[in-house]
């Protein structure tokens, strides 16, 4: 496996793994993780927090969180997500939907 390496600041820089058939030419990217002694991660699953979901771009899928007990609920918003937005970005439901 590969990796490139990003420029932050003067200071500071980013690296992320890529696979041989990857464009890498121009990435839009995220910091994964950041610690003191190492060089910042970044990644390409870009995620965006809400209330409500977490949307994960470049991944797919359909996760709920293990402490939403509601069914009801469950299976309306299930219906209510567009299938193709999950086939492109993942989405996890989050358990402060039900309050």
């Amino acid at each position: 496996m590969k990796s490139v390496s990003l420029a932050l600041d003067e200071d500071t820089i980013g690296f992320m793994h890529y696979k041989e058939d990857d464009n890498i030419d121009y990435v839009l990217c995220q910091i994964k993780s950041c610690m003191r002694m190492k060089n910042p991660k970044l990644t390409k699953e870009i995620t965006l927090t809400g209330k409500y979901v977490v949307y994960i771009a470049n991944s797919s899928g359909i996760n709920v969180s293990n402490k939403l007990k509601d069914t009801n609920i469950l299976e309306v918003l299930k219906e209510k997500i567009d299938y193709d937005i999950s086939r492109s970005a993942k989405i996890i439901i989050r358990s402060s939907v039900s309050k």
